[in-house]
């Protein structure tokens, strides 16, 4: 797999930037959990691209297990309000990620960011436009006990973009991120 080197740095970093987000220190780095319904999830989709290359951040989510993830960020919110809470706060988490990642590909190639997405069903196929077999991509979850969120981080265009080494240093160097979106 080419992106080895920098996705233990993308694992890290989304780790981190989920904690700060969520206001709960005790979250770690997880196996995908198998047991999170589709039938009762979410998923958050973000965009990266530029001329060299496309990617994908998928965060997928029970309502359930991200208000017990973030339990203190939705303290003062309304029953009425958590679904939409959720959503927002899915949608900011992208962003955040998102735009770490977005500055570490600015120092190679242009980069671009789409707009957070949260839908119930997508398909890696349509979204890159190609097979399966052409996009990289790799899985992990965040969470506390049985409760968690999943990632996928999805890349295509492999070929044309092997060296992803100043993603890592990126990513591992820098504390600030200025996010433009297109």
């Amino acid at each position: 797999m080419y992106l080895n080197s920098s996705l233990e740095s993308c694992r890290q970093v989304s780790l981190e930037i989920f904690k700060s987000h969520s206001g709960k220190e005790k979250l770690t780095l997880q196996e995908n959990s198998k047991d999170l319904n589709s039938s009762n999830s979410w998923s958050a989709l973000i965009f990266i691209g530029g001329s060299k290359f496309r990617c994908a951040f998928i965060a997928t989510f029970s309502t359930i297990s991200l208000l017990n993830l973030a339990s203190e960020r939705f303290a003062d919110i309304n029953e009425s309000e958590y679904i939409k809470t959720v959503k927002d706060f899915m949608r900011e988490y992208c962003n955040l990620f998102a735009g770490k990642l977005k500055a570490g590909f600015e120092l190679e190639t242009d980069a671009y960011l789409s707009l957070p997405i949260i839908t119930k069903n997508y398909d890696l196929e349509n979204i890159f436009n190609t097979t399966i077999d052409n996009i990289e991509y790799a899985q992990w979850s965040i969470g506390e006990g049985n409760m968690s969120i999943n990632i996928e981080f999805c890349f295509y265009e492999k070929e044309k973009f092997k060296n992803y080494d100043f993603i890592k240093k990126h990513l591992e160097n820098d504390d600030s991120v200025d996010i433009d979106f297109f």
